[in-house]
């Protein structure tokens, strides 16, 4: 539990624009979470949730926040590849944060892969919150005029009902 509140405390810290402080407060949770009293799977409860690849997708939620999607898409990529598969809605949500980021730098072609593999995950878990973190990657895109974004909201709009 204490990886999850440090993590939070961290996440205000970039929400104020303290970078260096946020670190700070992410390595500190990380530590946390990589203890060997934590199974990393959620079974026990009370933060186990909590693992070092979830604290690495936190940092990568205050690299957005920090208006540096940059570092944000090698961190999202980085935790994601490491997420346990019991994570999926955390996955999903956290594609779609990646999604952001690739809006953020403009790589508008990623950004659409992203975001379409995140509406499956949303569909498939059910999670009103990946969901709407998708639309929001969505709308970031809707602007966008390449291929890939154009077959992306082609889709959604053939799926609207989902």
């Amino acid at each position: 539990m204490r990886a999850a509140a440090i993590q939070q405390e961290a996440q205000g810290l970039a929400l104020d624009g303290d970078e260096v402080a946020c670190h700070r407060k992410m390595d500190e949770a990380h530590a946390f979470a990589a203890s060997v009293d934590s199974s990393g799977d959620a079974r026990s409860g009370y933060g186990d949730f909590c693992t070092p690849s979830y604290i690495e997708i936190q940092r990568a939620n205050c690299w957005l926040n920090l208006s540096r999607p940059d570092r944000a898409v090698a961190t999202f990529q980085t935790a994601l590849a490491e997420l346990p598969d019991v994570y999926q809605r955390d996955r999903g949500f956290a594609q779609a944060r990646l999604a952001l980021a690739y809006v953020g730098i403009r790589d508008y072609e990623q950004a659409a892969a992203e975001a379409s593999v995140v509406l499956d995950v949303a569909r498939g878990s059910g999670s009103g919150r990946t969901l709407q973190e998708a639309v929001t990657a969505i709308n970031a895109l809707a602007a966008e005029s390449v291929p890939a974004v154009r077959d992306l909201l082609v889709a959604v709009r053939e799926n609207a009902g989902f």
